[in-house]
């Protein structure tokens, strides 16, 4: 068998997060050449890079500790199209406002769109509508507040964050 690996920019293939990842792939008597993945977006192709706005703008506005299960809007963009693929009855699941304290809360408001929530971490940043996501974690401790929404005074729903990672919403 022989491998090849290749590291791959995940923006370049219409995920709206900067995160590359290393790819190994396995073919039994020939190696596999990476240059026939077709890089789909960004420099050099016909489409820009998915934007925060493009990957989540679609879904409803929530408050601290709010839940909505229906679709309020229809989808805006092809990846918000390719996301609803196959759910049913406008239904939408796992889109909960995280139940921040006052003082989080706070901090997101004041934060511009774009910017680091605070001056140790600044990856933990409020999401803006025109940029790509920093790489989006699963786990950890609170993970909903690593980053803040672009214009609810919030940290992400479970959807959005899995939205930003490529996950569809069904």
């Amino acid at each position: 068998m022989a491998v090849s690996s290749k590291l791959l920019y995940a923006p370049d293939y219409g995920v709206p997060q900067k995160r590359s990842r290393l790819f190994f792939i396995g073919v039994k008597d020939q190696a596999f050449d990476f240059h026939s993945i077709i890089k789909t977006h960004g420099p050099d192709t016909s489409q820009d890079y998915v934007t925060i706005k493009e990957a989540i703008g679609d879904l409803p506005s929530l408050h601290n500790g709010e839940e909505k299960n229906q679709y309020t809007q229809a989808p805006f963009s092809s990846y918000q199209q390719l996301m609803r693929a196959n759910t049913s009855n406008n239904q939408l699941t796992n889109h909960k406002a995280p139940k921040h304290p006052n003082s989080t809360i706070e901090r997101i408001k004041t934060t511009t769109p774009g910017q680091p929530m605070y001056p140790r971490f600044k990856q933990r940043i409020r999401l803006a509508w025109d940029i790509l996501s920093p790489t989006q974690v699963s786990g950890g401790i609170r993970p909903q507040f690593q980053l803040g929404h672009p214009s609810d005074n919030r940290g992400l729903s479970i959807r959005e964050r899995c939205r930003i990672q490529s996950f569809p919403d069904h």
